[in-house]
């Protein structure tokens, strides 16, 4: 029997519950081998192959995943999936290495994509190939490139790239952080970022002489841009963007919030309508400490107002704050900072009113304890999510 038929053949097995502990072991060896000659079946087929009466064996699939990440890199290990695992094959893979495989009440399987359950829970990089590091394996240790070449150390949630890496043409890397998590990055330039829950940063591994400091931001970061009189730096992001030359300044563009906000900090910086700087249209405003700046999407228009600064930084020390939020924003705030699923009433979201509070530290229950003493809120934490009545 060929490679290929045996590893489908193996696939088939480990689907249904029936893989021995021999043929375990020579399924983990062909997927830590990587051979991008074997091709892994379709969804499809895989569906076909489930059964409301088999069940994936947890213990068995943790085993195999655990075993898939012991693939040495020269003298350190380190959590990747190269870019053609993470393709079609994507929900396979995570099915095969997670044992990620559940029954709906309606007995039909669910399949989440690679890229969505690493987000789910741990911090991840994505390599100019597509590769994927998982940060997470690496505390007090080194990333390495594509090439092989070391870019970065990590250490006390803080990932820094080394300040002598060569490189004539921009190389992009992406830092992703899930739910209920946040990150810091010390750019090649002394930029530090600090990434909040739920979002990420696209950035050139190395800045390069003569061109500008590009990154793209999708959700929040706190920036602390080194000085460069000759080299500005540029934060793309939700339809605006930002220029500075050295300055510290709170940013939000979460793809689902109506409007991008700019807290500025220190310095200056000037917003961009439409990327203005980029194309050369929409309009600008010039910020001082002490103002934000807000991009309103519908309409396209900057306005700026005197904001206590404190309020929209203190994210970066793990306090939780609302200023002015809708109900329904501030449930999903409440749900990147705690990392659980709220599913409320149409009534409770749709409020009128907006939302402010200063929750400190203080858990999620409390959070909702004072909730339900104040708008008389029923709720109930099970299951690892939150259902509001």
């Amino acid at each position: 029997m060929n490679s290929q038929k045996r590893f489908e053949q193996l696939i088939n097995k480990f689907v249904q519950n029936r893989c021995s502990k021999t043929e375990s072991e020579e399924l983990i060896r062909f997927l830590q081998q990587k051979d991008a000659d074997l091709q892994l079946p379709s969804e499809d087929t895989v569906l076909s192959l489930l059964d409301s009466s088999n069940t994936i064996d947890e213990a068995k699939s943790n085993e195999i995943y655990q075993r898939i990440l012991e693939v040495k890199t020269g003298q350190s290990k380190r959590r990747s999936i190269p870019k053609y695992w993470t393709s079609v094959a994507a929900s396979i893979f995570v099915l095969i290495s997670l044992g990620i495989y559940f029954m709906a009440t309606t007995s039909e399987p669910q399949i989440h994509t690679l890229e969505k359950l690493v987000n789910q829970e741990h911090i991840i990089l994505e390599m100019e190939d597509g590769t994927i590091n998982v940060l997470d394996s690496l505390d007090h240790g080194q990333v390495v490139g594509v090439r092989g070449q070391s870019l970065g150390n990590v250490q006390n949630n803080r990932l820094t790239y080394d300040n002598d890496l060569r490189s004539e043409i921009p190389v992009y890397n992406t830092l992703k952080v899930p739910y209920g998590r946040k990150f810091e990055l010390s750019l090649t330039d002394g930029t530090v970022v600090h990434v909040n829950a739920g979002s990420s940063l696209k950035y050139p591994v190395k800045f390069i002489d003569g061109l500008d400091r590009d990154v793209y931001l999708e959700g929040e970061a706190y920036f602390e841009v080194a000085h460069r009189s000759d080299q500005p730096f540029k934060v793309h992001m939700g339809g605006v963007g930002v220029e500075v030359l050295g300055t510290q300044f709170n940013a939000t563009a979460f793809p689902e919030n109506t409007q991008t906000d700019v807290v500025l900090v220190e310095g200056s910086v000037k917003l961009s309508a439409q990327d203005s700087f980029s194309n050369g249209k929409g309009a600008e405003l010039l910020l001082q400490p002490g103002q934000m700046g807000t991009y309103t999407k519908n309409t396209e228009q900057i306005t700026s107002q005197t904001v206590i600064t404190d309020v929209y930084t203190r994210w970066v020390d793990g306090e939780l704050i609302f200023r002015n939020l809708t109900f329904g924003e501030m449930l999903k705030k409440l749900e990147r900072h705690f990392n659980i699923p709220i599913i409320s009433n149409e009534d409770f979201v749709n409020r009128e009113e907006t939302f402010s509070a200063n929750f400190g530290k203080e858990s999620i229950d409390n959070v909702f304890a004072y909730l339900k003493e104040i708008y008389d809120l029923e709720y109930t934490i099970q299951d690892n999510k939150v259902i509001i009545n």
